[in-house]
């Protein structure tokens, strides 16, 4: 949970939003994307699209403050 506006960026693969705050997202977020604003106190849900590599991925949010403190996570796709 936040106050603030998060633009969470996803390397490496493409995701559709597939709910926003356990509703259908916006139109507007209907598009294949790479990055996808959440806003204050929201839930978004994707559904990325692994077709090419297993491996590690990184995400983290577009925010100035968080890429300066390195504020990143990792998931890991296994086959």
């Amino acid at each position: 949970n936040s106050s603030r506006v998060h633009p969470m960026h996803l390397h490496g693969v493409h995701f559709r939003v597939v709910s926003q705050n356990g509703k259908r997202p916006h139109p507007g977020d209907a598009a294949w994307k790479d990055t996808v604003t959440v806003l204050p106190d929201q839930r978004v849900t994707v559904r990325p699209y692994f077709d090419h590599y297993t491996g590690v991925y990184v995400f983290h949010c577009h925010a100035l403050e968080h890429n300066d403190v390195a504020m990143m996570g990792q998931m890991e796709v296994v086959a």
